[in-house]
């Protein structure tokens, strides 16, 4: 099994898991809800539930494009994409703004994209990448952490 099949596996796992939530804030039309991990890396989960007006291709587009995710995340510094593998798949930089509450913060990453017949799914992957180094004074984050 490659790590993209384990790291699509586990979303799978949390996405299908109705147990366990709870409702943290709703704003905008969009309720967030977190719950605990309970796996052996035992992280904290969070997902939001809204509706978003627009073609389902044109979000996911807009997820993707790291340069410009600055217009639409107030917290963004920068990123890239370092390495693209495929049309579903590459890897990535980004940096987000410290504030008075949280340290400046980066993550490298593992960027996919699948398809099923009703859904598209965009998922990121904390990974060591050769062309990602890493960055002093930050608090590196991880994402689906094996």
């Amino acid at each position: 099994m490659s790590d993209l099949d384990q790291i699509f596996g586990r979303f799978e796992e949390i996405l299908n898991d109705e147990t366990g939530w709870s409702k943290v804030t709703s704003k905008r039309g969009v309720n967030v809800f977190q719950k605990q991990d309970e796996s052996e890396s035992s992280f904290l989960i969070l997902k939001g539930e809204g509706t978003v007006m627009g073609l389902p291709q044109d979000i996911v587009q807009v997820v993707q494009d790291l340069e410009n995710r600055g217009k639409w995340d107030l917290f963004f510094e920068e990123g890239k994409v370092v390495q693209q593998v495929n049309e579903d798949h590459g890897y990535g930089y980004l940096k987000f703004k410290g504030n008075w509450t949280v340290w400046p913060r980066d993550f490298s990453l593992s960027l996919a994209k699948r398809e099923t017949e009703n859904s598209t799914y965009c998922v990121a992957a904390s990974v060591q990448h050769d062309d990602i180094p890493e960055v002093s004074g930050n608090q590196v984050l991880y994402l689906f952490n094996r």
